[in-house]
């Protein structure tokens, strides 16, 4: 088979896989300004808990939890510098969910992730791309085995 053709058969693909890869609809509202220190090379600690809400159903991020700020493949942190801080809290929740044991799976993380950022302000275009870079190299990135507590607060 020509390299051509093999090319454009990964290339097209990979176009049905992110169309039919939307991220699953959910409501989500971030904290603005989570409260950071700085733990050691490119590394943060959240000196107070960050608040966010799933549907209406509230859960916390807890003082201490230690982040990068966002785990990120290379082409996702390239991403990051369009978005100025407006990713931060939507960036450290998404890191807590790939750390820890939660009620999430990794792709529902991710869209968690694409709806936080679109909370927090960023253009929708650009929050997909965003999560398209998560939903095709973030398995690499992903643990969510550490017991981490994350529980719901309550429902409003």
């Amino acid at each position: 088979m020509n390299i051509r053709v093999k090319v454009l058969s990964v290339l097209f693909s990979i176009l049905m896989v992110l169309i039919g890869c939307a991220p699953k609809n959910m409501n989500v509202e971030t904290q603005d300004n989570p409260c950071l220190q700085s733990s050691g090379k490119n590394n943060f600690r959240l000196c107070e808990p960050l608040n966010f809400k799933v549907d209406n159903t509230k859960f916390q991020v807890p003082k201490g939890f230690e982040t990068s700020l966002s785990s990120l493949p290379y082409a996702g942190s390239t991403l990051m510098v369009l978005f100025k801080n407006g990713y931060l809290p939507s960036g450290i929740i998404h890191d807590y969910l790939y750390d820890c044991r939660s009620p999430f799976s990794r792709l529902e993380a991710d869209a968690i992730l694409y709806h936080g950022l679109i909370s927090d302000g960023i253009e929708e275009k650009k929050a997909r791309a965003l999560y398209y870079v998560m939903v095709t190299s973030g398995w690499h990135y992903y643990s969510g085995d550490k017991q981490c507590n994350i529980g719901v607060i309550g429902d409003e």
